[in-house]
């Protein structure tokens, strides 16, 4: 997997190996309301396959939580 932020056209890209059993991964180092190109390889003993591309934007930020309560806690 490998990724950038759409607007960064010549920006290098953050590349993550995965392994070839998993179905997700978590991208990190993300900013909120951000469009992000992601690329997803397989690798094979003969080379890399195309790239599956898309463009995915982040969510906004939710903030700090407030005003939370705790019942019935246990350790």
């Amino acid at each position: 997997v490998r990724f950038r932020k759409a607007e960064d056209i010549l920006g290098d890209y953050v590349s993550l190996i995965v392994p070839g059993d998993t179905t997700t991964s978590i991208l990190p180092h993300l900013y909120p309301l951000t469009t992000y190109e992601v690329n997803v390889f397989s690798q094979y003993d003969k080379g890399d396959s195309f790239p599956l591309t898309g463009n995915e934007t982040t969510l906004e930020e939710q903030g700090t939580v407030r005003n939370l309560r705790v019942t019935e806690e246990s350790t």
